[in-house]
């Protein structure tokens, strides 16, 4: 599984339910660019930018995924989910409440059921949120995981955010 880039274009990626997406490259977590969705009408809960994983993710296997998220908008709730189509319900991974003008991970991990062809979808879940908000995702990673390691070892590997302690019963 290749882990779609946000930095050279937005090929794949696509706004629902009110929001678009294009390529920032002024605001990112790490150059060169970014993925910006902007609110350009009344979006509703679980909507926001998604990228589809059809053909690439394999049925009942575990991934990883993680992405920084940024916003002038304080307490707007950014969460990474995958489903099984658009429209379809969500199965959330990693959920975070974003603080104003400051970059926060968003990180999960997640089981594709069996039978879903998998979407991998970004969902925007602040009933706050209006028209000319915008939310900014940058590196973003989506891994298979290995039979061989348990998630919170896996965290640790892959964890970049300075809140992890080390305590598996503070860091699930």
């Amino acid at each position: 599984l290749s882990t779609p880039t946000l930095d050279a274009s937005t090929s794949g990626w696509a706004g629902q339910a009110g929001w678009t997406v294009s390529r920032e490259t002024t605001t990112y977590h790490s150059p060169p660019a970014s993925l910006k969705a902007l609110a350009t009408g009344s979006p509703g809960a679980n909507t926001g930018p998604f990228y589809t994983l059809a053909g690439k993710a394999k049925p009942g296997t575990r991934y990883y995924g993680s992405v920084w998220a940024y916003s002038a908008t304080a307490g707007l709730v950014v969460s990474m989910s995958i489903q099984s189509s658009v429209g379809a319900a969500l199965k959330t991974i990693g959920s975070v409440t974003l603080a104003a003008n400051t970059w926060t991970k968003v990180e999960g991990i997640g089981t594709f059921g069996t039978g879903q062809s998998g979407d991998l979808y970004l969902a925007i879940t602040s009933a706050a949120t209006s028209t000319n908000d915008y939310i900014i995702f940058d590196d973003l990673l989506f891994v298979e995981m290995t039979a061989s390691i348990d998630d919170y070892n896996f965290r640790r590997l892959f964890h970049k955010n300075s809140s992890f302690t080390g305590d598996p019963a503070a860091d699930s």
